[in-house]
């Protein structure tokens, strides 16, 4: 499979490959065609894949703009505006995005509207202003995503949601453990304290046991 990105940074990055032979499975298995459209199924599909992988992530919804240069002009195409979507369709967009120092958002529904040998887009979240998630350029496409204000999906919060919980619950533990193992090992610093001081006061006063 090509390079996903030109980014050099990005895949050179811990998880890029994960991403990519994630991706790369699911494109040989089903077809590229068959998540056109379809982020909801797509971005959940590839965050559980993900968390399979060893790669946290979580599910966003947003609103996507993108403006294609062409010979005859500029062409637009707008997908998760509210009240804009076909009949069938609900009006948000969904795309998955890496948990991590440098967040990566991936989104594999898009294919129609780029290029045929980049059908998926896996880059840096790289918003500069609060309500711009991503603005990407590739090749003749500007693609930026934006924040959902007016959210059409609870049951993706939900599950976001559950997934915290649990990191939080995992945390937890882990912290007991940790707080279990300090307070063990200041018992037995405080034991041996305790039995060097007998034994240097005995030495001192030449004390012997009868």
């Amino acid at each position: 499979m090509n390079e996903l990105t030109k980014d050099k940074d990005l895949i050179n990055s811990k998880n890029y490959t994960i991403i990519r032979d994630v991706l790369a499975s699911l494109i040989k298995s089903e077809g590229a065609q068959s998540f056109y459209g379809n982020c909801v199924a797509s971005a959940d599909i590839i965050q559980t894949m993900l968390a399979r992988a060893g790669v946290p992530s979580k599910i966003m919804e947003c609103q996507v703009a993108i403006v294609k240069n062409t010979e005859e002009g500029r062409n637009f195409l707008f997908v998760g505006y509210d009240n804009y979507s076909y009949p069938g369709q609900i009006d948000t967009h969904t795309v998955v995005v890496t948990e991590e120092e440098h967040p990566i958002l991936i989104d594999l529904s898009l294919g129609h509207a780029l290029p045929q040998h980049r059908p998926v887009i896996v880059e840096r979240v790289n918003g500069i202003e609060p309500t711009v998630i991503a603005d990407l350029n590739i090749e003749n496409a500007r693609i930026t995503y934006s924040e959902k204000k007016n959210l059409r999906l609870a049951q993706i919060h939900q599950k976001n949601l559950l997934q915290r919980m649990i990191a939080e619950q995992n945390t937890e533990k882990t912290l007991s453990v940790l707080r279990m193992l300090i307070i063990g090992a200041i018992t037995l610093g405080g034991v041996n304290f305790i039995m060097n001081m007998t034994l240097i006061v005995l030495r001192l006063f030449d004390i012997t046991w009868v």
